[in-house]
């Protein structure tokens, strides 16, 4: 677990408009943690008439309790959307994260 990570947390609120504002906090900074690209895959979305990708990753950090898919993960300048976050073994030594990257977005 070379590389180094943060997790984020989303918080939702609303402004004086009413309207919903997302805004994200750090949960953990600095997080050692394996990331490796699962895969990727682009297609043509006819609704934006452009190609969209998709990239995954499986991301390895050491076991927490705290990390959900309602949660994200920052490496560098990436984005990745956590989809699950599972214990590979049940014995609480190390917690993998399916994630999918959030191509062309910034954090």
């Amino acid at each position: 677990m070379r590389q180094r990570v943060t997790i984020q947390e989303r918080t939702v609120s609303q402004d004086a408009l009413g309207q919903v504002v997302e805004t994200w906090s750090a949960l953990a900074a600095n997080v050692p943690a394996d990331v490796r690209m699962a895969g990727g895959m682009e297609r043509f979305s006819n609704a934006i008439d452009q190609t969209v990708a998709t990239v995954t990753h499986r991301v390895r950090l050491r076991y927490r309790d705290d990390v959900t898919p309602l949660n994200r993960i920052l490496h560098g300048s990436r984005v990745l959307d956590i989809q699950s976050a599972v214990d590979p073994d049940g014995r609480r030594r190390e917690l993998v994260c399916f994630c999918v990257e959030r191509v062309g977005e910034a954090a």
